[in-house]
């Protein structure tokens, strides 16, 4: 498995080498102009960016909800804690 991890790192010495190279050399990258590829980009980049806007809410509201849930759940322990010691069980 030590493979995986030399060559994840090779490629990303790769992209970060021709990154600065391209920064002070000066030289430019070839780009081709002439095919428009928005029809397919476009699409994968909404559907991206709806993905990751869900996520960061649920996220949210799962910060604010574990809150509350865990203080509902320690009420809760706390009242079976003493009933138990009452030796009444509450049934619900």
């Amino acid at each position: 498995m030590d493979y995986i991890f030399y060559i994840i790192l090779g490629i990303y010495s790769a992209i970060v080498y021709n990154t600065i190279y391209y920064l002070l050399s000066g030289d430019e990258i070839l780009v081709d102009t002439g095919l428009n590829i928005d029809f397919i980009t476009l699409p994968l980049i909404i559907i991206n960016l709806f993905y990751t806007g869900i996520t960061i809410v649920v996220f949210i509201i799962y910060l604010i909800a574990d809150k509350k849930v865990k203080i509902i759940q320690d009420n809760a322990n706390l009242e079976l804690t003493i009933h138990s010691k009452k030796n009444i069980y509450v049934v619900s």
